[in-house]
């Protein structure tokens, strides 16, 4: 997970089964991306709540990271 706050929010009910399925989420997740980075994609995570939040931010982040990976 990251920093945002509703990432950190416990459900009230069926803890025990989102509590797992977030931690299967997250190493999913990042068994994939190193799956990529070792076959020499570059990868960019983006997350719904900075894209909603922060859109212009993240416009110039997919820019950059598009200008980066062209090299």
């Amino acid at each position: 997970m990251h920093a945002c706050r509703y990432g950190r929010v416990v459900p009230k009910t069926n803890t025990a089964y989102w509590e797992k399925k977030r931690t299967l989420t997250v190493n999913r997740d990042k068994k994939n991306a190193e799956a990529l980075l070792e076959k020499g994609w570059d990868c960019l995570i983006l997350w719904e709540c900075e894209i909603k939040r922060e859109y212009d931010q993240v416009k110039k982040q997919i820019i950059a990271f598009l200008d980066e990976s062209s090299l």
